[in-house]
């Protein structure tokens, strides 16, 4: 049985979760769907940036970031723009555009309390919070995660269990930071109310990360290593590797404090050795680490060659931050874009749009076009003359299994071209399916269509594409069925009436056409 549309997004929704690489394949398909719709379209790319998000790669979040956003400001599609805006606020958090981050964050806020969407609602208050502890405001950011933690506490919220986990491991992780052990404690019960069969990886690895910071603030520091290394072996098949480095990043700082220089010095390799630390800003952060390692443990030649990291990864991060925060100008002057740029994106849009209706073997107008240009014609108030015809290549099974699958995809694009070639602007030439094409004809009367297939077949004959197996001719040939109608209110009687001339016509022998005897 066929997937639905809806059943991959489910699906989606579920691998983003605890498999990422089956989250992109979905959202892929979903692109490669000939039955979807921009919805569909805009779901994909959102989802395919919240993939690259988690693997850390910026510049292909960042395009389809702004595919999705294209799409969905252009439909009004709130559902999506709720996550659009929430990921755009990440990206400018990423280049410590604080204020810029904080708009995205309250325009996807309000349309999350409009849509009564809680689970944003608390997410949106977490990365508020996440702008208050980058700018080194704990108070701030400890308030901004209690109250994304409080808009959680409505009974039998669905699905609330992994953000309940995101949140109350940043609780866990501030109250540290601030030497607040009584409401570490607190917090770390909470996490473990959370039903263990709730568990996806990344829940496991932070509860291991907050019993690490628990069991330390309690002095029980070989209980702390145990989940320690627990952590570090769960975090080795994890594919979110953009929170397996953030925990990371703590843990060194609490290792080196502890004086455990053999785990310190693994997972300061493991930092360094991570993706995210190829950016600068990140950089900078790790060699301070490796510093205070060296100082921690007297290790003095280490540490004269960290001081020289130290000196140049800063010289290369002051050179990113001005970099960034030109990128952040640059993107709010996007926000006011004069009426010229606004025309150009509705050129963008449409040039968009025009891709999602294009069949890639024959550049002709695909299924998807077809069908929701054919309802629209078929729903108008006021009606105009309509024809539609459909084509089918003789014998083109014989030649697929005589030529193969590479010739046939040619023979398609050359019967397309034919097709293309002599067709009016009120012509709508479509692959319908398979070897078979459809026509939409506007405003022409039968004589118009019977014209314009004459020209189609000679173009065909004189390209004398060989066809050994064709019962019909030693060359390529199609059989078309059309019909015009004065009204046209029911779009599947209107196809039937087609094909029903069609194989007319391969009753006369094909390579032929045959128009029906009446008008609808």
């Amino acid at each position: 049985m066929e997937t639905s549309i809806n059943q991959i997004k489910d699906q989606i929704l579920i691998a983003r979760q605890n498999d990422l690489e089956e989250s992109k394949r979905l959202c892929l398909s979903l692109l490669n769907n000939n039955n979807a719709d921009y919805h569909t379209y805009a779901f994909a790319y959102t989802f395919l940036a919240d993939y690259y998000m988690a693997k850390d790669d910026m510049d292909n979040c960042t395009y389809m970031l702004y595919m999705a956003k294209t799409l969905s400001e252009k439909n009004n599609f709130e559902d999506l723009l709720i996550r659009i805006y929430l990921y755009y606020g990440m990206i400018y958090l990423n280049y410590s555009d604080y204020q810029t981050s904080v708009d995205h964050y309250f325009k996807a806020l309000a349309l999350a309390k409009k849509n009564n969407e809680t689970l944003f609602i608390s997410a949106i208050y977490n990365n508020i919070a996440n702008i208050f502890e980058s700018a080194d405001d704990l108070e701030e950011a400890f308030a901004y995660y209690k109250q994304s933690y409080e808009t959680l506490k409505i009974p039998d919220l669905p699905s609330r269990y992994s953000s309940e986990a995101i949140t109350l491991t940043n609780l866990c992780n501030i109250s540290f930071q601030q030497g607040k052990h009584d409401e570490l404690a607190l917090y770390y019960a909470m996490f473990k109310e959370i039903p263990e069969e709730a568990y996806t990886e990344t829940m496991l690895f932070l509860f291991y990360f907050n019993k690490f910071l628990y069991k330390n603030s309690v002095h029980k520091y070989d209980e702390a290593l145990v989940a320690l290394d627990q952590l570090m072996v769960l975090q080795e098949k994890m594919e979110d590797r953009l929170t397996v480095y953030q925990m990371l990043v703590y843990i060194g700082d609490i290792l080196i404090s502890m004086k455990e220089k053999t785990r310190a010095s693994k997972v300061l390799t493991m930092i360094q050795d991570s993706d995210s630390a190829k950016e600068a800003i990140s950089a900078l952060k790790i060699v301070d680490m490796k510093v205070r390692f060296c100082e921690q443990f007297d290790l003095e030649d280490e540490l004269k060659q960290a001081y020289k990291e130290y000196y140049e990864a800063n010289r290369i991060s002051s050179k990113i931050i001005k970099k960034n925060s030109s990128n952040g100008l640059k993107a709010k002057i996007t926000l006011h874009q004069s009426n010229d740029e606004r025309m150009a994106i509705q050129h963008q849009n449409k040039r968009l749009e025009l891709m999602m209706n294009i069949d890639e073997p024959t550049n002709l107008l695909n299924r998807r076009f077809f069908d929701h240009y054919l309802v629209k014609l078929c729903s108008e108030d006021v009606c105009h003359p309509l024809g539609l015809a459909m084509i089918d290549i003789d014998c083109f099974k014989e030649y697929n299994d005589y030529y193969g699958h590479i010739e046939g995809d040619k023979i398609l694009y050359e019967v397309g071209d034919s097709l293309n070639k002599y067709k009016m602007d009120t012509f709508h030439i479509c692959r319908y399916g398979g070897d078979e094409f459809a026509c939409i004809f506007e405003y022409c009367s039968g004589d118009d269509i019977e014209h314009y297939l004459k020209r189609v077949y000679d173009d065909l004959a004189a390209k004398q594409l060989a066809h050994i197996k064709s019962t019909v001719a030693s060359r390529v040939t199609i059989s078309t069925g059309f019909i015009m109608c004065k009204e046209c209110s029911d779009m599947e009687f209107l196809i039937r009436c087609a094909d029903d001339e069609l194989y007319n016509a391969k009753r006369k022998g094909r390579n032929c056409w045959s128009k029906s005897p009446q008008s609808i």
